[in-house]
C-alpha cells in the first residue's frame, strides 16, 4: 500500500465488509494529502464510504465480497 501510494500520490486505504458498513483494516496517508484520513478501525455505512458503493459493482464478480449477512 505504501509502494501504491507513493506512486498515485493519493491515500490508500483497505476496508473489509461488516454487515451493513465497512470498517478500516489498514490505511496509508499521502503525504501531501489534503482533506481527511480515516484510521484503523473507523466504520461507515456502505452509502457513506467509497468502498460501499462499490458493492453493487463488485456482487457476483468477487465470491462473498459483499455477502451483508456476515
Amino acid at each position: 500500500m505504501e509502494n501504491l501510494t507513493a506512486a498515485s500520490g493519493h491515500s490508500c486505504g483497505l476496508n473489509i465488509l461488516s454487515g451493513d458498513y465497512v470498517e478500516r483494516i489498514h490505511g496509508v496517508t499521502a503525504p501531501e494529502a489534503v482533506g481527511y484520513a480515516t484510521h484503523e478501525g473507523v466504520r461507515a455505512p456502505l452509502y457513506a464510504s467509497p468502498s460501499g458503493k462499490l458493492c453493487p459493482f463488485m456482487n457476483g464478480r468477487v465470491p462473498g465480497a459483499c455477502d451483508t449477512d456476515r
